[in-house]
């Protein structure tokens, strides 16, 4: 029972910190290219 818990609560914060980064990612990849042009 602990083990199965654990699985999903470790998802729960992988799932959390996923929807977390993207956004970021996504703005580094935005800005990379206006860093270039100037």
């Amino acid at each position: 029972m602990e083990q199965s818990l654990l699985a999903i609560e470790s998802n729960a914060v992988l799932e959390h910190w996923h929807a977390y980064l993207l956004p970021l990612k996504n703005i580094k990849i935005n800005k990379l290219p206006c860093m270039n042009r100037t």
